[in-house]
């Protein structure tokens, strides 16, 4: 049975997918029928460094070796736009399309042998006649992983699932070699984590140098301009619903346990409701409110003699937070980032633990400020999908949002 990260992420994947064929074989802004984008493929070569983030990366693992070295193997298939619709243009003519990569840290007896599939977006910053600066990104899954066990891999406190997300970014220098040829060289962030869908999840991040040979099939079309309407700015109302599921990993360390972790799963329902002023063509700001539901808050477990008991603890499971939003729209895409704060919500307040209750608190407890990035996709004019990260301490993951909603523009 897959999990349902997995489901989600390949119903997400294939909307993507879709959209993106309807971009190259539907009728655009110019009104030309049936035009084709051009397509390309690309061959890209990573190699760089572990970045030092836990202590499992340090050294402290099977053979007390720091993990440092990295080397990735992907193939891409690129949709190209040429400026047929104006979103294009505006972007300065970017890229998209699904790469399929393969990692390689040198300890596949610790982390196994992942590979990814994924969806990535590349963009100019500043493009010339014969080269661009251009920044690209990436979002997928990552499979094959070999996770913690406390038996036979105890000390992979990095990544706790065979799955996790891969979340990618970098800036390339890109040189045109001829009419069917691209080179480019660059720098990029990686990023592992499954949201703490399972845990330990301590995550591996990565900085490489980046080298990408693309070849197009066509010839280069010549790219279009078209006069840009000024926009008029707009309000749009939105309400969205979603859902998500956390595991804690209560550490059983100093009680009677043989297990070293006890994982407990808790659900997590949302309701939010905001408001955006829309710029322009590309900026989205906007205020909002969530009310939700988190069965993890203030939860512990009582464990003796290796049996627990799950503990809902004091206080309600509601709160409220408030939130501003910036949004960078892409067509359909937008990616957004929202830092919030919990102005309702019962206090942080578990038992102290001791040799006579066996409490056992989470190691990690979130403050009442939290952070979300994340995408959204509209799959209609007014309904759209998204997933974001949900996280505190601007750097902990907490857990991962699905949602669905609806919009309302109104001038």
């Amino acid at each position: 049975k897959k999990p349902l990260l997995s489901r989600l992420f390949f119903i997400s994947m294939a909307l993507i997918f879709f959209s993106l064929c309807g971009y190259a074989t539907g009728s655009d802004s110019t009104g030309v029928k049936n035009h084709k984008m051009n397509k390309s493929v690309s061959l890209v070569f990573q190699s760089g460094n572990v970045i030092n983030t836990s202590p499992f990366v340090a050294g402290k693992n099977a053979i007390n070796k720091p993990i440092r070295n990295y080397q990735g193997y992907s193939a891409l298939f690129t949709f190209e736009t040429d400026g047929r619709k104006l979103w294009q243009q505006l972007h300065n003519y970017p890229t998209a399309g699904i790469g399929f990569y393969l990692f390689d840290f040198f300890r596949s007896n610790e982390l196994g042998k992942p590979s990814a599939i994924y969806g990535f977006y590349d963009a100019p910053l500043v493009r010339f006649e014969k080269w661009s600066i251009d920044y690209h990104l990436g979002f997928g899954l990552a499979f094959n992983w070999k996770p913690y066990d406390f038996y036979n891999n105890p000390y992979n406190y990095a990544i706790g699932s065979r799955v996790t997300s891969f979340i990618e970014a970098g800036i390339d220098l890109n040189f045109r070699l001829g009419k069917h040829f691209d080179f480019s060289a660059g720098i990029n962030l990686n990023h592992f984590s499954n949201g703490a869908r399972k845990v330990p999840n301590l995550g591996i991040n990565i900085i490489a140098g980046r080298f990408s040979l693309k070849y197009h099939f066509r010839e280069r079309p010549e790219l279009k301009y078209q006069p840009v309407p000024k926009y008029q700015p707009d309000w749009e109302f939105l309400w969205l619903l979603g859902y998500s599921k956390k595991q804690i990993a209560y550490d059983t360390l100093w009680t009677d346990s043989m297990t070293r972790f006890v994982p407990v799963d808790y659900n997590i329902y949302y309701f939010s409701v905001g408001f955006n002023r829309r710029l322009g063509y590309k900026v989205k700001i906007g205020l909002g409110m969530d009310i939700s539901k988190n069965d993890a808050h203030n939860a512990y477990i009582t464990l003796y003699r290796s049996r627990f008991e799950k503990k809902d603890g004091e206080g309600t499971k509601i709160s409220i937070g408030f939130y501003p939003s910036l949004e960078w729209v892409i067509d359909r895409f937008s990616i957004l980032v929202q830092p919030g704060w919990y102005f309702y919500r019962s206090e942080n307040s578990l038992p102290e633990p001791n040799d006579e209750n066996h409490v056992i608190i989470p190691r990690h407890i979130p403050g009442v400020f939290y952070q979300r990035i994340g995408i959204k996709f509209y799959l209609l004019r007014n309904l759209f999908v998204g997933v974001n990260v949900r996280a505190y301490n601007f750097r902990v993951a907490d857990y991962l949002e699905w949602n669905i909603g609806y919009s309302i523009q109104r001038k």
